[in-house]
Protein backbone atom coordinates (compact mmCIF):
# COMPACT_ATOMS: atom_id res chain seq x y z
CA UNK A 1 0.00 0.00 0.00
CA UNK A 2 2.75 2.43 0.72
CA UNK A 3 4.17 1.93 -2.66
CA UNK A 4 1.17 2.34 -4.49
CA UNK A 5 0.69 6.11 -2.58
CA UNK A 6 4.24 6.71 -3.19
CA UNK A 7 3.49 6.17 -6.96
CA UNK A 8 0.73 8.39 -6.79
CA UNK A 9 2.34 11.41 -5.12
CA UNK A 10 4.90 11.27 -7.88
CA UNK A 11 2.12 10.81 -10.65
CA UNK A 12 0.40 14.25 -9.49
CA UNK A 13 3.81 16.02 -8.91
CA UNK A 14 4.89 15.27 -12.33
CA UNK A 15 1.65 15.50 -13.91
CA UNK A 16 0.83 18.83 -16.25
CA UNK A 17 -2.25 19.25 -15.19
CA UNK A 18 -0.58 20.80 -12.24
CA UNK A 19 1.18 23.58 -14.44
CA UNK A 20 -1.26 25.87 -15.26
CA UNK A 21 -3.03 27.31 -11.82
CA UNK A 22 -4.83 31.08 -12.97
CA UNK A 23 -8.27 29.89 -15.44
CA UNK A 24 -7.45 29.69 -18.87
CA UNK A 25 -9.65 30.70 -21.67
CA UNK A 26 -9.34 28.34 -24.74
CA UNK A 27 -12.11 27.46 -27.35
CA UNK A 28 -11.57 23.74 -29.25
CA UNK A 29 -13.42 24.01 -32.78
CA UNK A 30 -14.84 20.68 -33.69
CA UNK A 31 -15.17 19.33 -37.31
CA UNK A 32 -18.55 18.51 -36.92
CA UNK A 33 -21.93 19.01 -35.28
CA UNK A 34 -21.82 17.42 -31.68
CA UNK A 35 -22.03 13.48 -31.75
CA UNK A 36 -19.81 10.89 -29.74
CA UNK A 37 -17.35 11.37 -32.05
CA UNK A 38 -16.23 14.52 -29.56
CA UNK A 39 -16.86 12.55 -26.62
CA UNK A 40 -14.01 12.67 -24.66
CA UNK A 41 -13.85 16.87 -24.80
CA UNK A 42 -17.09 16.66 -23.56
CA UNK A 43 -16.26 14.20 -20.55
CA UNK A 44 -13.39 16.55 -19.86
CA UNK A 45 -15.42 19.45 -20.03
CA UNK A 46 -17.95 18.11 -17.78
CA UNK A 47 -16.23 15.71 -15.11
CA UNK A 48 -13.97 19.13 -14.84
CA UNK A 49 -10.56 17.43 -16.00
CA UNK A 50 -10.03 21.21 -17.96
CA UNK A 51 -11.21 23.00 -14.77
CA UNK A 52 -8.30 20.73 -12.64
CA UNK A 53 -5.85 21.86 -15.40
CA UNK A 54 -7.10 25.57 -15.37
CA UNK A 55 -8.69 26.14 -18.00
CA UNK A 56 -11.77 27.01 -19.03
CA UNK A 57 -13.18 25.71 -22.55
CA UNK A 58 -15.44 26.67 -25.16
CA UNK A 59 -16.40 23.69 -27.39
CA UNK A 60 -17.51 24.87 -31.01
CA UNK A 61 -19.20 22.89 -33.72
CA UNK A 62 -19.51 23.27 -36.91
CA UNK A 63 -18.40 23.27 -40.73
CA UNK A 64 -15.72 25.84 -40.69
CA UNK A 65 -12.49 24.36 -41.53
CA UNK A 66 -11.01 23.84 -37.93
CA UNK A 67 -7.28 24.45 -39.31
CA UNK A 68 -8.13 28.54 -40.53
CA UNK A 69 -10.12 28.55 -37.40
CA UNK A 70 -6.60 27.62 -35.37
CA UNK A 71 -4.45 29.21 -38.12
CA UNK A 72 -6.15 32.76 -37.58
CA UNK A 73 -6.05 32.48 -34.12
CA UNK A 74 -9.93 32.33 -33.85
CA UNK A 75 -9.63 29.06 -31.85
CA UNK A 76 -6.52 27.69 -30.07
CA UNK A 77 -7.20 23.91 -30.91
CA UNK A 78 -8.99 22.70 -33.13
CA UNK A 79 -9.71 19.16 -34.75
CA UNK A 80 -8.88 17.30 -38.23
CA UNK A 81 -8.08 14.54 -40.07
CA UNK A 82 -4.71 13.14 -41.08
CA UNK A 83 -5.29 16.16 -44.03
CA UNK A 84 -3.38 18.36 -41.29
CA UNK A 85 -0.18 17.44 -42.52
CA UNK A 86 -1.05 18.93 -46.03
CA UNK A 87 -1.72 22.17 -44.88
CA UNK A 88 1.51 21.62 -42.53
CA UNK A 89 3.21 21.24 -45.83
CA UNK A 90 1.55 24.50 -47.68
CA UNK A 91 3.43 26.68 -44.49
CA UNK A 92 0.12 26.55 -41.93
CA UNK A 93 1.79 26.84 -38.51
CA UNK A 94 0.35 23.77 -37.22
CA UNK A 95 1.32 21.23 -34.74
CA UNK A 96 -0.43 17.94 -34.14
CA UNK A 97 -0.81 17.23 -30.25
CA UNK A 98 -2.16 13.41 -30.27
CA UNK A 99 -4.33 11.15 -32.89
CA UNK A 100 -7.41 10.09 -30.97
CA UNK A 101 -8.46 7.29 -33.49
CA UNK A 102 -5.39 5.20 -34.47
CA UNK A 103 -7.72 3.68 -37.38
CA UNK A 104 -9.46 6.05 -39.71
CA UNK A 105 -13.67 6.24 -39.72
CA UNK A 106 -13.74 7.05 -43.56
CA UNK A 107 -15.06 4.07 -45.68
CA UNK A 108 -16.97 3.67 -48.95
CA UNK A 109 -20.48 2.47 -48.57
CA UNK A 110 -22.60 0.76 -50.57
CA UNK A 111 -25.59 -1.63 -51.30
CA UNK A 112 -24.92 -4.95 -50.57
CA UNK A 113 -26.17 -6.15 -53.76
CA UNK A 114 -24.18 -4.02 -55.70
CA UNK A 115 -21.39 -5.69 -57.66
CA UNK A 116 -18.51 -3.20 -56.07
CA UNK A 117 -16.12 -5.79 -54.05
CA UNK A 118 -12.54 -3.96 -54.69
CA UNK A 119 -11.21 -0.78 -55.62
CA UNK A 120 -11.23 -1.58 -59.82
CA UNK A 121 -14.77 -2.47 -59.43
CA UNK A 122 -15.24 1.29 -58.67
CA UNK A 123 -14.29 1.84 -62.47
CA UNK A 124 -16.82 3.79 -64.48
CA UNK A 125 -19.13 4.30 -61.05
CA UNK A 126 -20.92 7.31 -59.67
CA UNK A 127 -19.37 8.02 -56.25
CA UNK A 128 -19.09 10.56 -53.44
CA UNK A 129 -16.21 12.51 -51.85
CA UNK A 130 -15.73 14.49 -49.39
CA UNK A 131 -12.43 16.72 -50.15
CA UNK A 132 -10.84 16.14 -46.79
CA UNK A 133 -10.84 12.17 -47.03
CA UNK A 134 -7.74 11.85 -48.99
CA UNK A 135 -7.30 8.47 -47.80
CA UNK A 136 -10.30 7.43 -49.81
CA UNK A 137 -8.68 8.99 -53.29
CA UNK A 138 -5.36 7.39 -52.69
CA UNK A 139 -6.97 3.70 -52.54
CA UNK A 140 -7.39 4.06 -56.47
CA UNK A 141 -4.41 5.40 -56.91
CA UNK A 142 -2.29 2.83 -55.18
CA UNK A 143 -4.49 0.66 -57.41
CA UNK A 144 -2.73 2.32 -60.19
CA UNK A 145 -6.66 3.32 -60.85
CA UNK A 146 -6.58 6.88 -62.68
CA UNK A 147 -9.11 9.24 -61.29
CA UNK A 148 -10.74 9.99 -64.43
CA UNK A 149 -12.12 6.61 -64.53
CA UNK A 150 -14.18 7.21 -61.90
CA UNK A 151 -17.66 9.50 -61.58
CA UNK A 152 -16.75 11.73 -59.06
CA UNK A 153 -19.47 14.06 -57.90
CA UNK A 154 -20.07 16.61 -55.42
CA UNK A 155 -19.24 15.58 -51.41
CA UNK A 156 -22.71 14.16 -49.68
CA UNK A 157 -23.47 11.87 -46.39
CA UNK A 158 -27.09 11.42 -47.64
CA UNK A 159 -27.75 7.68 -47.60
CA UNK A 160 -31.00 8.84 -49.62
CA UNK A 161 -28.50 9.12 -52.35
CA UNK A 162 -27.03 5.47 -52.61
CA UNK A 163 -30.89 4.08 -51.88
CA UNK A 164 -32.38 5.32 -54.61
CA UNK A 165 -29.27 4.44 -57.35
CA UNK A 166 -27.92 7.86 -57.60
CA UNK A 167 -24.78 6.68 -56.59
CA UNK A 168 -22.78 3.61 -57.22
CA UNK A 169 -20.79 4.27 -53.75
CA UNK A 170 -21.09 6.89 -51.01
CA UNK A 171 -17.77 8.03 -48.84
CA UNK A 172 -19.14 7.55 -45.36
CA UNK A 173 -17.96 7.87 -41.86
CA UNK A 174 -18.17 4.00 -40.39
CA UNK A 175 -19.63 5.05 -36.81
CA UNK A 176 -22.88 6.84 -38.84
CA UNK A 177 -24.08 6.52 -41.87
CA UNK A 178 -23.62 2.65 -41.53
CA UNK A 179 -26.11 2.73 -38.60
CA UNK A 180 -28.99 4.81 -40.47
CA UNK A 181 -28.38 1.98 -42.83
CA UNK A 182 -28.94 -0.22 -40.43
CA UNK A 183 -31.78 1.54 -38.96
CA UNK A 184 -33.83 1.32 -42.16
CA UNK A 185 -33.66 -2.41 -42.53
CA UNK A 186 -30.96 -1.97 -45.81
CA UNK A 187 -28.28 -4.27 -45.76
CA UNK A 188 -25.02 -2.65 -47.50
CA UNK A 189 -21.33 -3.84 -47.50
CA UNK A 190 -17.86 -1.61 -46.18
CA UNK A 191 -15.29 -1.13 -48.50
CA UNK A 192 -12.37 0.43 -46.25
CA UNK A 193 -9.24 1.77 -47.58
CA UNK A 194 -7.21 -0.06 -44.82
CA UNK A 195 -7.29 -2.91 -46.76
CA UNK A 196 -5.11 -1.12 -49.24
CA UNK A 197 -2.61 -0.67 -46.75
CA UNK A 198 -3.74 3.22 -46.33
CA UNK A 199 -2.98 3.34 -42.59
CA UNK A 200 -4.23 6.66 -41.70
CA UNK A 201 -5.08 8.61 -38.16
CA UNK A 202 -8.66 9.57 -37.25
CA UNK A 203 -9.33 12.63 -35.87
CA UNK A 204 -6.28 14.70 -35.11
CA UNK A 205 -6.48 16.90 -31.84
CA UNK A 206 -3.97 19.97 -33.30
CA UNK A 207 -2.86 23.70 -32.14
CA UNK A 208 -0.98 26.27 -33.79
CA UNK A 209 3.43 26.62 -33.27
CA UNK A 210 2.44 30.11 -32.20
CA UNK A 211 0.24 28.73 -29.27
CA UNK A 212 3.31 26.37 -28.29
CA UNK A 213 5.80 28.92 -28.35
CA UNK A 214 4.40 31.71 -26.14
CA UNK A 215 1.60 29.18 -23.71
CA UNK A 216 3.32 25.43 -23.83
CA UNK A 217 2.49 25.03 -20.47
CA UNK A 218 -1.84 25.47 -21.56
CA UNK A 219 -0.83 23.51 -24.95
CA UNK A 220 0.60 20.76 -22.46
CA UNK A 221 -2.49 20.76 -19.60
CA UNK A 222 -5.00 21.10 -22.23
CA UNK A 223 -3.60 17.74 -24.17
CA UNK A 224 -3.61 15.90 -20.99
CA UNK A 225 -7.00 16.76 -19.68
CA UNK A 226 -7.96 15.85 -22.95
CA UNK A 227 -6.18 12.42 -22.95
CA UNK A 228 -7.79 11.76 -19.50
CA UNK A 229 -11.45 12.83 -20.58
CA UNK A 230 -10.98 10.55 -23.48
CA UNK A 231 -10.19 7.83 -21.38
CA UNK A 232 -13.29 8.27 -19.29
CA UNK A 233 -15.69 8.54 -22.38
CA UNK A 234 -14.46 5.01 -23.54
CA UNK A 235 -14.58 3.65 -19.84
CA UNK A 236 -18.46 5.35 -19.05
CA UNK A 237 -19.69 5.34 -22.11
CA UNK A 238 -23.30 5.02 -21.29
CA UNK A 239 -22.81 7.89 -19.15
CA UNK A 240 -21.52 10.06 -21.63
CA UNK A 241 -24.29 8.99 -23.75
CA UNK A 242 -26.88 10.32 -21.26
CA UNK A 243 -24.67 13.50 -21.16
CA UNK A 244 -24.91 14.44 -25.08
CA UNK A 245 -28.65 13.56 -24.99
CA UNK A 246 -28.97 15.75 -22.16
CA UNK A 247 -26.68 18.71 -23.57
CA UNK A 248 -24.71 18.18 -26.63
CA UNK A 249 -27.47 16.60 -29.18
CA UNK A 250 -27.62 19.33 -31.50
CA UNK A 251 -28.02 16.53 -34.46
CA UNK A 252 -31.07 14.86 -32.18
CA UNK A 253 -29.76 11.42 -32.47
CA UNK A 254 -31.11 8.29 -30.54
CA UNK A 255 -29.39 6.60 -27.94
CA UNK A 256 -29.09 3.54 -30.45
CA UNK A 257 -27.29 5.45 -32.86
CA UNK A 258 -25.18 6.59 -29.91
CA UNK A 259 -24.28 3.27 -28.55
CA UNK A 260 -23.47 2.14 -32.57
CA UNK A 261 -21.66 5.42 -32.58
CA UNK A 262 -19.50 4.83 -29.16
CA UNK A 263 -18.67 1.18 -29.85
CA UNK A 264 -16.91 2.18 -33.82
CA UNK A 265 -15.57 5.38 -31.73
CA UNK A 266 -13.85 2.57 -28.91
CA UNK A 267 -12.46 0.07 -30.91
CA UNK A 268 -11.11 3.19 -33.14
CA UNK A 269 -8.71 4.36 -30.51
CA UNK A 270 -7.04 0.62 -29.90
CA UNK A 271 -7.20 1.84 -26.02
CA UNK A 272 -6.07 -0.13 -23.76
CA UNK A 273 -3.46 -1.80 -25.97
CA UNK A 274 -2.70 1.63 -27.41
CA UNK A 275 -1.54 4.19 -25.09
CA UNK A 276 -4.60 7.09 -25.82
CA UNK A 277 -3.29 9.62 -28.43
CA UNK A 278 -0.31 7.72 -29.43
CA UNK A 279 1.13 8.79 -33.01
CA UNK A 280 4.64 7.25 -34.57
CA UNK A 281 6.75 9.32 -36.19
CA UNK A 282 7.33 6.35 -39.01
CA UNK A 283 3.73 6.44 -39.52
CA UNK A 284 3.28 10.15 -39.90
CA UNK A 285 6.38 10.04 -42.70
CA UNK A 286 4.03 6.87 -44.23
CA UNK A 287 0.81 9.13 -44.62
CA UNK A 288 3.45 11.87 -45.87
CA UNK A 289 4.47 9.97 -48.54
CA UNK A 290 1.28 8.67 -49.03
CA UNK A 291 -0.22 12.04 -49.93
CA UNK A 292 2.86 13.13 -51.86
CA UNK A 293 1.90 9.99 -54.42
CA UNK A 294 -1.44 11.01 -54.86
CA UNK A 295 -0.58 14.81 -55.83
CA UNK A 296 -2.01 16.52 -52.30
CA UNK A 297 1.25 17.63 -51.57
CA UNK A 298 4.47 18.40 -53.30
CA UNK A 299 7.14 19.76 -50.84
CA UNK A 300 9.12 17.72 -47.38
CA UNK A 301 7.13 17.82 -44.66
CA UNK A 302 9.07 18.79 -41.38
CA UNK A 303 7.64 16.52 -38.89
CA UNK A 304 10.39 17.79 -36.12
CA UNK A 305 8.07 20.90 -36.56
CA UNK A 306 4.99 19.03 -37.15
CA UNK A 307 4.93 16.94 -34.04
CA UNK A 308 4.26 18.04 -30.94
CA UNK A 309 6.89 15.20 -29.53
CA UNK A 310 9.37 17.46 -30.95
CA UNK A 311 8.39 20.45 -28.60
CA UNK A 312 8.50 18.77 -25.29
CA UNK A 313 11.22 19.94 -23.24
CA UNK A 314 13.22 18.50 -20.35
CA UNK A 315 11.52 18.36 -16.87
CA UNK A 316 14.43 19.07 -14.06
CA UNK A 317 11.94 17.53 -11.56
CA UNK A 318 12.33 14.09 -13.20
CA UNK A 319 15.84 14.36 -13.60
CA UNK A 320 15.71 14.97 -9.62
CA UNK A 321 13.59 11.62 -8.97
CA UNK A 322 15.41 9.43 -11.44
CA UNK A 323 18.11 7.79 -9.12
CA UNK A 324 14.43 6.89 -6.66
CA UNK A 325 12.36 5.73 -9.62
CA UNK A 326 15.22 3.51 -10.68
CA UNK A 327 15.36 1.77 -7.53
CA UNK A 328 11.60 1.60 -7.33
CA UNK A 329 11.57 -0.40 -10.55
CA UNK A 330 14.43 -2.37 -9.58
CA UNK A 331 12.33 -3.53 -6.74
CA UNK A 332 9.08 -4.61 -9.36
CA UNK A 333 10.99 -5.83 -12.26
CA UNK A 334 10.87 -9.37 -11.44
CA UNK A 335 7.04 -9.34 -11.36
CA UNK A 336 6.93 -6.67 -14.19
CA UNK A 337 9.11 -9.81 -16.44
CA UNK A 338 6.14 -12.67 -15.69
CA UNK A 339 3.60 -10.34 -16.24
CA UNK A 340 5.49 -9.13 -19.72
CA UNK A 341 5.79 -13.06 -20.71
CA UNK A 342 2.30 -13.25 -20.20
CA UNK A 343 1.72 -10.38 -22.44
CA UNK A 344 4.11 -11.76 -25.14
CA UNK A 345 1.59 -15.04 -25.50
CA UNK A 346 -1.35 -13.13 -25.59
CA UNK A 347 0.38 -10.44 -28.06
CA UNK A 348 0.98 -13.76 -30.05
CA UNK A 349 -2.59 -14.55 -29.91
CA UNK A 350 -4.09 -11.60 -31.49
CA UNK A 351 -1.72 -12.06 -34.16
CA UNK A 352 -2.47 -15.05 -34.96
CA UNK A 353 -5.90 -14.04 -34.76
CA UNK A 354 -5.56 -10.59 -37.18
CA UNK A 355 -4.18 -13.33 -39.35
CA UNK A 356 -7.14 -15.56 -39.26
CA UNK A 357 -9.20 -13.31 -39.50
CA UNK A 358 -7.84 -11.83 -42.73
CA UNK A 359 -7.90 -15.03 -44.18
CA UNK A 360 -11.32 -14.94 -43.46
CA UNK A 361 -11.89 -12.48 -45.31
CA UNK A 362 -10.23 -13.46 -48.05
CA UNK A 363 -12.55 -16.42 -47.67
CA UNK A 364 -15.75 -14.53 -47.92
CA UNK A 365 -14.18 -12.80 -51.16
CA UNK A 366 -13.73 -15.89 -52.75
CA UNK A 367 -17.10 -17.65 -51.81
CA UNK A 368 -18.71 -14.18 -53.05
CA UNK A 369 -16.62 -14.84 -56.54
CA UNK A 370 -17.75 -18.80 -56.73
CA UNK A 371 -21.24 -17.43 -56.16
CA UNK A 372 -21.85 -15.33 -58.73
CA UNK A 373 -21.83 -17.64 -62.40
CA UNK A 374 -24.32 -19.84 -59.89
CA UNK A 375 -26.63 -17.34 -59.09
CA UNK A 376 -26.85 -15.81 -62.93
CA UNK A 377 -27.68 -20.11 -64.50
CA UNK A 378 -30.08 -20.29 -61.29
CA UNK A 379 -31.89 -17.33 -62.51
CA UNK A 380 -31.62 -18.87 -65.82
CA UNK A 381 -32.99 -22.23 -65.38
CA UNK A 382 -35.83 -20.19 -63.33
CA UNK A 383 -36.80 -17.80 -66.18
CA UNK A 384 -36.68 -21.18 -68.52
CA UNK A 385 -39.04 -22.87 -66.10
CA UNK A 386 -41.25 -19.91 -66.21
CA UNK A 387 -41.34 -19.70 -69.73
CA UNK A 388 -42.10 -23.72 -70.16
CA UNK A 389 -44.87 -23.22 -67.93
CA UNK A 390 -46.73 -20.55 -70.28
CA UNK A 391 -46.61 -22.98 -72.79
CA UNK A 392 -49.61 -24.75 -73.82
CA UNK A 393 -49.31 -27.72 -72.82
CA UNK A 394 -46.22 -27.15 -71.06
CA UNK A 395 -43.39 -29.85 -71.77
CA UNK A 396 -42.82 -31.53 -68.10
CA UNK A 397 -39.57 -33.73 -69.18
CA UNK A 398 -38.32 -30.17 -69.77
CA UNK A 399 -39.30 -28.92 -66.85
CA UNK A 400 -37.88 -32.07 -64.50
CA UNK A 401 -34.34 -31.42 -66.28
CA UNK A 402 -34.53 -27.93 -65.48
CA UNK A 403 -35.47 -28.17 -61.97
CA UNK A 404 -32.74 -30.94 -61.75
CA UNK A 405 -30.08 -28.74 -63.05
CA UNK A 406 -31.47 -25.60 -60.66
CA UNK A 407 -31.18 -28.44 -57.52
CA UNK A 408 -27.27 -28.76 -59.31
CA UNK A 409 -26.35 -25.77 -58.89
CA UNK A 410 -27.82 -25.43 -55.53
CA UNK A 411 -26.30 -28.60 -54.33
CA UNK A 412 -22.82 -26.61 -55.66
CA UNK A 413 -23.45 -23.45 -53.76
CA UNK A 414 -23.96 -25.34 -50.49
CA UNK A 415 -20.63 -27.03 -50.68
CA UNK A 416 -19.27 -24.02 -50.92
CA UNK A 417 -20.79 -22.40 -47.84
CA UNK A 418 -19.37 -26.05 -46.22
CA UNK A 419 -15.66 -24.71 -47.22
CA UNK A 420 -16.51 -21.51 -46.20
CA UNK A 421 -17.48 -23.17 -42.69
CA UNK A 422 -14.63 -24.82 -42.55
CA UNK A 423 -12.38 -21.27 -42.92
CA UNK A 424 -15.03 -19.67 -40.31
CA UNK A 425 -13.81 -22.39 -37.62
CA UNK A 426 -11.75 -21.19 -35.00
CA UNK A 427 -11.03 -24.35 -32.18
CA UNK A 428 -8.06 -25.45 -30.46
CA UNK A 429 -8.45 -28.92 -31.12
CA UNK A 430 -5.62 -31.41 -31.70
CA UNK A 431 -6.80 -34.34 -33.87
CA UNK A 432 -5.18 -36.80 -36.39
CA UNK A 433 -6.32 -35.30 -40.19
CA UNK A 434 -5.07 -36.03 -43.87
CA UNK A 435 -2.84 -32.84 -45.37
CA UNK A 436 -4.58 -34.02 -48.85
CA UNK A 437 -7.97 -32.82 -47.58
CA UNK A 438 -6.75 -29.70 -46.22
CA UNK A 439 -4.50 -28.85 -49.64
CA UNK A 440 -7.64 -30.08 -51.87
CA UNK A 441 -10.02 -27.54 -49.78
CA UNK A 442 -8.16 -24.45 -49.81
CA UNK A 443 -7.29 -25.35 -53.68
CA UNK A 444 -11.41 -25.11 -54.16
CA UNK A 445 -11.78 -21.72 -51.91
CA UNK A 446 -8.98 -20.32 -53.77
CA UNK A 447 -9.70 -21.27 -57.60
CA UNK A 448 -12.02 -19.25 -58.66
CA UNK A 449 -10.22 -16.10 -57.88
CA UNK A 450 -6.80 -17.64 -59.29
CA UNK A 451 -8.74 -18.00 -62.73
CA UNK A 452 -9.93 -14.42 -62.60
CA UNK A 453 -6.23 -13.10 -62.55
CA UNK A 454 -5.27 -16.12 -65.32
CA UNK A 455 -3.10 -17.74 -62.79
CA UNK A 456 -2.58 -21.33 -63.69
CA UNK A 457 -2.09 -23.88 -60.39
CA UNK A 458 -0.79 -27.14 -61.00
CA UNK A 459 -1.00 -29.65 -58.12
CA UNK A 460 1.15 -32.77 -57.79
CA UNK A 461 0.22 -33.96 -54.95
CA UNK A 462 0.40 -37.91 -53.45
CA UNK A 463 -1.53 -39.54 -50.62
CA UNK A 464 0.27 -39.34 -47.43
CA UNK A 465 -0.28 -40.51 -44.11
CA UNK A 466 -2.45 -38.38 -41.61
CA UNK A 467 -0.70 -35.87 -39.10
CA UNK A 468 -1.13 -34.43 -36.24
CA UNK A 469 -2.15 -31.48 -34.82
CA UNK A 470 -5.09 -28.22 -35.54
CA UNK A 471 -6.47 -28.66 -39.13
CA UNK A 472 -8.25 -25.49 -39.15
CA UNK A 473 -4.60 -23.88 -38.06
CA UNK A 474 -2.85 -25.95 -40.63
CA UNK A 475 -5.21 -24.87 -43.61
CA UNK A 476 -4.47 -21.50 -42.93
CA UNK A 477 -1.39 -21.34 -43.03
CA UNK A 478 -1.38 -22.79 -46.32
CA UNK A 479 -3.60 -20.36 -47.42
CA UNK A 480 -1.69 -17.54 -45.86
CA UNK A 481 1.21 -18.88 -48.66
CA UNK A 482 -1.00 -19.09 -51.49
CA UNK A 483 -2.34 -15.86 -51.13
CA UNK A 484 0.87 -13.93 -50.74
CA UNK A 485 1.93 -16.48 -53.88
CA UNK A 486 -1.05 -14.84 -55.74
CA UNK A 487 -0.66 -11.17 -54.32
CA UNK A 488 2.87 -11.43 -55.61
CA UNK A 489 2.28 -12.73 -58.90
CA UNK A 490 -0.54 -9.84 -59.97
CA UNK A 491 1.59 -6.78 -58.21
CA UNK A 492 4.31 -7.61 -60.35
CA UNK A 493 2.09 -8.66 -63.39
CA UNK A 494 3.83 -11.76 -64.32
CA UNK A 495 2.72 -12.85 -67.70
CA UNK A 496 1.78 -16.03 -67.08
CA UNK A 497 1.43 -16.51 -63.86
CA UNK A 498 1.97 -19.99 -62.13
CA UNK A 499 1.23 -21.41 -58.86
CA UNK A 500 2.46 -25.46 -58.29
CA UNK A 501 2.12 -27.26 -55.04
CA UNK A 502 3.57 -30.25 -54.67
CA UNK A 503 2.64 -32.86 -51.42
CA UNK A 504 4.76 -36.08 -50.90
CA UNK A 505 5.82 -38.21 -47.82
CA UNK A 506 8.43 -40.82 -47.13
CA UNK A 507 8.83 -42.49 -43.53
CA UNK A 508 9.92 -40.22 -41.28
CA UNK A 509 7.92 -36.80 -42.92
CA UNK A 510 5.74 -35.33 -45.28
CA UNK A 511 7.10 -32.72 -47.50
CA UNK A 512 4.59 -29.73 -48.99
CA UNK A 513 5.94 -27.33 -51.08
CA UNK A 514 4.32 -24.04 -52.49
CA UNK A 515 6.33 -22.29 -55.34
CA UNK A 516 5.22 -19.52 -57.46
CA UNK A 517 7.23 -17.82 -61.04
CA UNK A 518 6.79 -14.05 -59.51
CA UNK A 519 10.23 -13.27 -59.69
CA UNK A 520 11.74 -14.37 -56.10
CA UNK A 521 12.14 -13.23 -52.83
CA UNK A 522 14.07 -10.06 -52.70
CA UNK A 523 14.77 -9.45 -49.29
CA UNK A 524 18.39 -10.70 -47.65
CA UNK A 525 18.08 -12.95 -45.55
CA UNK A 526 15.66 -14.60 -47.17
CA UNK A 527 14.53 -15.50 -43.41
CA UNK A 528 13.73 -11.86 -42.98
CA UNK A 529 10.27 -12.51 -44.55
CA UNK A 530 9.17 -14.59 -41.52
CA UNK A 531 9.70 -11.91 -38.93
CA UNK A 532 6.66 -9.88 -38.07
CA UNK A 533 5.72 -7.02 -39.68
CA UNK A 534 8.24 -7.36 -43.04
CA UNK A 535 6.03 -7.00 -46.03
CA UNK A 536 7.38 -7.30 -49.65
CA UNK A 537 4.31 -6.13 -51.24
CA UNK A 538 3.88 -3.12 -52.62
CA UNK A 539 0.39 -2.98 -50.98
CA UNK A 540 1.61 -2.54 -47.69
CA UNK A 541 0.11 -5.65 -45.76
CA UNK A 542 0.99 -6.02 -42.09
CA UNK A 543 3.22 -9.14 -42.89
CA UNK A 544 1.82 -11.37 -40.13
CA UNK A 545 0.64 -14.17 -42.00
CA UNK A 546 3.93 -16.02 -42.19
CA UNK A 547 4.95 -14.69 -39.37
CA UNK A 548 2.18 -16.71 -37.80
CA UNK A 549 2.72 -19.47 -40.26
CA UNK A 550 6.18 -20.42 -39.51
CA UNK A 551 5.01 -20.20 -34.97
CA UNK A 552 2.23 -22.61 -35.97
CA UNK A 553 4.46 -25.08 -38.64
CA UNK A 554 7.56 -24.95 -35.66
CA UNK A 555 6.01 -24.61 -32.34
CA UNK A 556 2.70 -26.27 -32.70
CA UNK A 557 3.58 -29.04 -35.08
CA UNK A 558 7.06 -29.15 -34.61
CA UNK A 559 7.93 -29.04 -37.97
CA UNK A 560 9.57 -26.71 -40.41
CA UNK A 561 8.83 -23.97 -42.82
CA UNK A 562 11.40 -22.40 -44.98
CA UNK A 563 11.62 -20.18 -48.03
CA UNK A 564 14.40 -20.04 -50.76
CA UNK A 565 14.74 -19.14 -54.57
CA UNK A 566 14.23 -20.78 -57.66
CA UNK A 567 15.33 -19.60 -61.44
CA UNK A 568 11.52 -18.61 -61.77
CA UNK A 569 10.45 -17.46 -58.19
CA UNK A 570 10.00 -18.52 -54.56
CA UNK A 571 9.35 -21.56 -53.14
CA UNK A 572 7.99 -22.71 -49.32
CA UNK A 573 8.28 -25.54 -48.01
CA UNK A 574 6.71 -27.30 -45.03
CA UNK A 575 8.40 -30.22 -43.27
CA UNK A 576 6.21 -32.53 -40.70
CA UNK A 577 7.71 -35.40 -38.80
CA UNK A 578 5.80 -38.42 -38.50
CA UNK A 579 7.30 -38.92 -35.55
CA UNK A 580 5.64 -36.16 -34.22
CA UNK A 581 2.09 -37.70 -35.25
CA UNK A 582 2.12 -41.12 -34.68
CA UNK A 583 2.06 -40.68 -31.25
Amino acid sequence: MKIRYICIAIFLFLSPLSLVSAETSVTLQLQWHHQFQFAGYYAAKEKGFYQQAGLNITILEGENPPHQEVASGEAEFGISSTGLISEAAHNQPLVALAAINQVSQYVWLVLANSDIYTAKDFIGKTITHQEANDSLTAMFIKEGIALEHINIIDPSFDIEQLINGDVDALSAYASNEPFAMFERGIDYRIISPEQYGIDFYGDILFTSQAMIDKHPETVSAFREATLAGWKYAIEHQEEIIDLILHKYNSQNKSRQHLLFEAKAIADSTLYPIVELGHMNKGRWQHIARTYKEIGVINSAVDLNTFLYSSYLKADHRRLYLGLFIASLLILIITAVAFRFAKLSAELDRLLYLKSQYANIGESVNNITHQWKQPLNELGIQLMLIESELDNTPSDQKSIRRLNQKSHHILQFMADTVDLFRFFLKTNNEIIHFSPVDVITSTSLLLSDNLRLNRIQFEQTISDTQQIKGNNIEFAHVVLSILVNARDILVERKIKTPKIMVGLSSDSEAIKLTICDNGGGIKAQPISSIFKLGFSQKVSGKSGVGLYIAKKIIEKEMKGKLLAHNTELGACFTIIIPLANSNS
